[in-house]
């Protein structure tokens, strides 16, 4: 007889087994151009001019795409793993990939990586992307964290 913990596992691993089904489903179904590397769509996302936190792309088939494929990598190989694109600062990945950690209720050491990295993107030169990040921090309650204009 199964243990109620085993139950649990194997409730968790179906569910994970589903999510993946229909991430496979809605790429299948989209006919727009994306890969199933997370580095690949954020180049595909950067040059259309989909960024993180503009509240315009969240509909977006690409910026969906993206968080598909952050979610599929979050569920096979876990946070921490997925916290390694944080090294990758072409094409926005460690930008996105703190986005997406966030979403995921991390640890408060990986959450304060990730602000930290949102929160550097404040400064940018391209100052869109800065005011979005901005924005961001502000709307979700760090908007101490934005470094104060001398």
């Amino acid at each position: 007889m199964a243990s109620q913990k085993q139950i649990n596992e194997l409730k968790s691993l179906k569910l994970m087994s589903d999510i993946l089904n229909m991430i496979n489903k809605f790429f299948k179904m989209n006919k727009v151009t994306y890969t199933t590397s997370f580095i690949g769509q954020c180049k595909i996302n950067y040059f259309n001019k989909i960024t993180p936190s503009n509240k315009d792309a969240l509909d977006n088939k690409l910026y969906q795409t993206l968080r598909l494929i952050a979610k599929k990598k979050i569920i096979q190989n876990g946070l921490e793993d997925f916290s390694l694109y944080f090294m990758e600062y072409q094409y926005l990945v460690n930008l996105w990939a703190a986005h997406f950690i966030l979403e995921e209720n991390p640890t408060d050491e990986l959450k304060e990586e990730c602000l930290k990295i949102i929160t550097r993107y404040t400064e940018t030169d391209y100052e869109k992307l800065a005011q979005e990040e901005r924005t961001w921090l502000i709307e979700h309650g760090y908007g101490d964290r934005i470094p104060k204009i001398t």
